[in-house]
């Protein structure tokens, strides 16, 4: 990394932080909604589409260890540029009317959104030392509210327009992300050689108890939530209600 290279600013980083945490969840939590328009287009059951959800989750634990070690070479900023390119080019694969697309581009989807995941927290507390609380709730925030809010949005626009056009509409947010998200390669930083005697002493977490507890925990409250994401607008439908119904409880 060259010490001369233009920096970029604390409000610059924040906001383009922001879209690439915009989309680490909506190209999941779009899809829900769709599944009725999938299953007729693309002609198949229920259980297969149902898929789509699970997909990306066994890709944040394949690829998870396989982003680390890539970003020690390349660099924070670089692995995420690099992975969100194979994001936008999985959303857009699945506008293809064949089966092998959706799921293909799908896992594209899941491998592109798990560096994120993976690095965006460890970059807000590089570039904001300071301020980690709070971009940290940024963060997280942008994530859960931009699902949501892409949750009910696609919901709309199928009843608008055609699976196709609702995908690529909704594909452009992670566009929109890489584009403002490239300069902050100017202020990419590759891991430095550490030696071996400045390592601590770390315990292995495949040993720690408490390590699997809380790895239990957090699998179980993801699995409530993409159970409760996949096959909600689902069970809605078979009560008559339509995709962009307000529910009336």
């Amino acid at each position: 990394m060259n010490s001369t290279a233009p920096k970029i600013s604390k409000n610059y980083f924040i906001f383009s932080m922001m879209l690439i945490a915009a989309n680490l969840r909506l190209p999941i939590t779009i899809m829900p909604p769709l599944l009725n328009s999938i299953e007729h287009d693309l002609n198949i059951p229920s259980s297969m589409a149902g898929l789509l959800t699970s997909i990306p989750l066994i890709a944040f634990a394949i690829f998870s260890p396989i982003i680390v070690k890539i970003s020690k070479s390349k660099g924070n900023e670089v692995t995420i540029f690099i992975f969100f390119i194979l994001l936008i080019f999985g959303s857009y694969l699945r506008i293809i009317p064949q089966t092998w697309a959706l799921f293909f581009g799908t896992a594209l989807v899941g491998v592109g959104i798990d560096s994120g995941n993976v690095l965006l927290p460890a970059i807000i507390k590089d570039r904001l030392p300071k301020q980690i609380p709070l971009g940290t709730a940024l963060y997280t925030m942008t994530m859960l509210l931009i699902a949501a809010i892409g949750t009910a949005l696609s919901g709309f626009l199928i009843t608008k327009v055609s699976l196709n056009s609702t995908l690529s509409i909704l594909s452009l947010t992670g566009v929109l992300a890489i584009v403002f998200w490239t300069p902050n390669i100017l202020s990419n930083k590759k891991n430095k050689t550490v030696k071996k005697s400045e390592i601590p002493d770390y315990h292995s977490v495949w040993n720690q108890s408490l390590g699997w507890l809380i790895t239990l925990y957090f699998g179980l409250q993801s699995t409530v939530y993409y159970s409760i994401l996949t096959w909600l607008p689902r069970i809605l439908s078979s009560m008559e209600y339509q995709p962009s119904s307000p529910v009336i409880y």
